[in-house]
């Protein structure tokens, strides 16, 4: 079975506070529509839309962002449902569209195409001409469910790791790009892996970043906190501009992974 190209990039880059505490979230109820001035996704044709779960509370992660390099609109949901009863709503509804559509000419295959990643979770899928829709859908507590909805532009499309403009250690690798616009802000949150301790990668921002002209608002955290990992969060800034840098050990691992958030307070053009 197919399962959605971005889904390993969302499941990486799966902490949406710091795109919600820039803006990029407004509450609304399923269906969903919007309207807005386009950065990143600017499609040859209109974006589909994904109708919110039965029973749900759909929010905007951002309607105009890069996912590895691939224009993509994003939103969570809170549903009463059921996990099944979701996967049930998708297949009967994407295979009834599809139904009525003859078949793609590219070889693509028609209708909802289901995986479960996990126990307790699924991903449902369809193509829809040079697009990709997605539903993630994980259970959540009183029988209920929660995940996100995807569209994604595939055609001409290929994915990257861009970390241009984002300072990191040299050993570090890039394992999931998510960019956003909204309001005259861009953000850029760049995902790495490193096999270094979290208090060296601390170091390298702490000495490197005052260098470029960033300057320490806040720092946190702790070199062994009560589960026995260790973890930091530092912000600086650079007059209109903001950076983030979060840093997580785990425990017994010499291996670290980091997220550095970049958000550029200057209008779009």
């Amino acid at each position: 079975m197919l399962s959605s190209p971005l889904t390993g990039a969302l499941r990486t880059c799966s902490n949406y506070s710091v795109l919600r505490r820039c803006g990029y979230a407004a509450a609304l109820w399923a269906p969903v529509s919007i309207v807005w001035g386009q950065v990143f996704v600017k499609p040859v044709e209109p974006w589909p839309q994904i109708p919110g779960p039965p029973k749900s509370k759909v929010e905007w992660v951002s309607p105009d962002m890069r996912i590895n390099g691939i224009p993509t609109q994003l939103l969570t949901f809170q549903s009463a449902a059921s996990l099944e009863e979701v996967v049930a709503f998708y297949q009967g509804h994407w295979d009834a569209l599809d139904s009525r559509s003859p078949a793609p000419a590219d070889g693509k295959v028609k209708g909802a195409l289901v995986t479960r990643p996990h126990p307790g979770e699924a991903v449902i899928g369809r193509f829809h001409s040079v697009f990709y829709q997605t539903v993630h859908v994980k259970r959540a507590g009183l029988g209920g469910s929660k995940g996100t909805l995807s569209v994604a532009l595939l055609g001409g499309q290929q994915a990257k790791m861009d970390t241009a403009s984002i300072p990191f250690p040299q050993r570090a690798r890039a394992i999931g790009v998510v960019e956003s616009a909204d309001a005259g802000r861009v953000s850029k949150n760049v995902q790495f892996l490193v096999h270094e301790d979290a208090g060296q990668v601390k170091s390298y921002y702490l000495n490197r970043l005052p260098t470029q002209g960033w300057a320490l608002l806040q720092q946190h955290g702790s070199d062994r906190l009560p589960d026995g990992s260790s973890g930091y969060m530092m912000v600086f800034q650079k007059e209109v501009d903001q950076m983030d840098v979060v840093i997580s050990e785990k425990p017994g691992l010499r291996e670290t992974t980091f997220r550095v958030n970049l958000i550029r307070g200057v209008s779009v053009k």
